[in-house]
């Protein structure tokens, strides 16, 4: 998450504005000329509420939604700079010209420590510290609403149970349509390959390619995403699919990164492709991994399954037959998975039914993965199943966003440092304060673990929640949701998790030690406001 710097003065606002408050952004917003009319701006100071006008500053005044068939996911990062209003609850509409949408699912996450904007009253008192909250949501998909920009207006509910609608931000909609052509027959086993590209190694990129060629079930279709690569780099891509019409690639003009480009992938795929698999740009795929994933699949009865992986170097040197060298499985529950994913992308494949309840891809604070959240839905259904077999090849290179040969950190480590940030927090009420700016840079050190990761956590928990079939949900996912309200050390132990792992000890460690430092620095807040008194 960004931080933003202390919010300062702003211009009253103009008297045309006050029938439809604004949320504030940090910085400027140009706005079209025909959105200019539904979208005034209600500034005012940072601290104050006035008639008609709005404390809350977002960190994303021109969110992007991706609208998919199943509806577009939205997601905001937002900070009320008031010394006592609160967001209660929020109902949110996208509207574009005369349209709307009504948000479904909206998960509302409050309380989350941001001191970098928090007002800072007097020295080493920072007021407003809990001020930040999050806001996942779904917008259903109407076919009115087209690509272009729209705005997303908030009824907002405050904690002194009065209402305010305001405009949130401005967005810009990107319809994904689906590939329609037919080229296929429909009667066999068709699989969709979601395949993500951007500035790709042309020597690994041509090997992927191959190893996709070269695969004994011929039957599939790959569409490749691309998000945003320079123009030789493009060419290239084009080049080497060309004279296959089973790749379609798209070009994306805005970069929008590896989550949201898989998911313009997996929902670009045609509706025909019976089963789904998620494809990088730089590794390879043993010729038999299609047809040996169907066959699992199939006698299993699962929706989704997963193999090991070979570790490689570039130059196909083998570094492991398996990927399991510092990490363990299993995760033993799906608390357990939430705790610490162990399902890679490229070795998963899934039936279409799992895409379907799949998109959109929840919006999260902080980086989720795009196989976390399919392998989580999955075994939400206890239909996720692993092969021992390696079926693929992993390249270890420089761009590789998670790397299988690095030893993760030792929770006992992760302790270490944990008791660090408590003494530093623990001694801010008693140490002399000789520059304000002092605690607020220990506080920031902290807020990851404290709100943010936590934050993400529990939005995916309560949208795996939402997504469940006939609205039953099983015990797992129950269980899942008690872990994820508080991280309380009690739920977490009774959770059936597997810990082998030691990737997972170290995170739960670092979770359970934020949880106990956002008590301390609750506790630090009301010490100074006591003081203060």
């Amino acid at each position: 998450m960004r931080s933003a710097a202390p919010f300062g003065w702003r211009r009253s606002a103009p008297a045309e504005a006050a029938d439809r408050p604004s949320a504030r952004s940090p910085g400027s917003l140009s706005k079209p000329a025909a959105l200019k009319a539904e979208l005034p701006i209600a500034r005012t100071r940072a601290t104050t509420l006035v008639k008609n006008a709005c404390p809350i500053e977002v960190d994303t005044p021109l969110a992007h939604i991706l609208m998919t068939d199943y509806g577009g996911a939205f997601g905001l990062y937002g900070f009320v700079h008031s010394r006592t209003l609160r967001l209660a609850s929020i109902k949110l509409k996208l509207k574009q010209k005369e349209f709307s949408s009504s948000a479904q699912k909206v998960i509302l996450q409050t309380g989350i420590f941001d001191p970098n904007r928090a007002e800072t009253l007097e020295p080493g008192f920072v007021h407003g510290l809990d001020a930040g909250f999050y806001v996942s949501s779904v917008f259903q998909n109407m076919t009115d609403i087209e690509t272009g920009l729209a705005y997303v207006e908030a009824t907002v509910t405050w904690n002194n149970n009065t209402e305010t609608v305001l405009t949130l931000c401005s967005a810009r909609v990107e319809r994904i349509e689906s590939e329609k052509d037919i080229s296929f027959d429909l009667a066999e086993d068709i699989i969709g390959i979601a395949m993500t590209t951007y500035n790709p190694n042309p020597n690994l990129f041509a090997r992927q390619i191959e190893s996709i060629k070269n695969q004994s079930h011929s039957k599939w279709f790959c569409l490749i995403s691309d998000d945003g690569s320079d123009v030789s780099h493009l060419n290239y891509i084009l080049r080497t699919v060309e004279g296959d019409k089973r790749f379609e690639v798209r070009k994306n003009q805005l970069k929008l990164g590896l989550y949201r480009n898989f998911e313009r992938a997996l929902a670009g795929l045609p509706s025909w492709c019976r089963y789904v698999t998620f494809c990088d740009q730089d590794d390879i795929w043993k010729s038999n991994k299609l047809s040996q994933q169907l066959i699992e699949l199939s006698s299993q009865n699962a929706e989704c399954v997963y193999s090991d992986m070979e570790i490689v170097s570039t130059d196909g040197t083998m570094l492991s037959g398996s990927f399991w060298v510092y990490r363990k499985r299993p995760f033993g529950s799906l608390s357990g998975l939430l705790l610490a994913n162990e399902v890679t992308g490229m070795t998963m494949l899934f039936n279409r039914t799992l895409v379907e309840l799949a998109l959109p891809f929840p919006a999260t604070p902080n980086l989720t993965y795009h196989d976390h959240w399919v392998a989580l839905l999955a075994e939400s259904y206890a239909s996720l199943r692993y092969i021992s077999a390696p079926l693929v090849q992993y390249i270890q290179h420089g761009g590789n966003h998670t790397g299988a040969l690095t030893p993760p950190e030792r929770a006992r480590d992760v302790l270490r440092r944990g008791l660090r940030r408590l003494s530093k927090i623990v001694s801010m009420p008693f140490a002399k304060i000789k520059d304000p700016m002092a605690n607020r840079a220990k506080l920031s050190e902290a807020v990851f673990w404290t709100a943010l990761e936590t934050c993400r956590l529990r939005v995916i928990a309560f949208h795996i929640f939402a997504r469940q079939r006939n609205g039953q949900a099983r015990k797992p996912v129950q269980k899942l949701i008690k872990v994820s309200k508080n991280f309380d050390i009690k739920e977490i132990l009774t959770a059936s998790i597997c810990w082998r792992d030691r990737y997972r000890r170290a995170y739960v460690v670092e979770i359970v030690m934020g949880r106990v430092l956002k008590s301390i620095i609750a506790s630090y807040v009301v010490f100074r406001k006591l003081q203060l008194k």
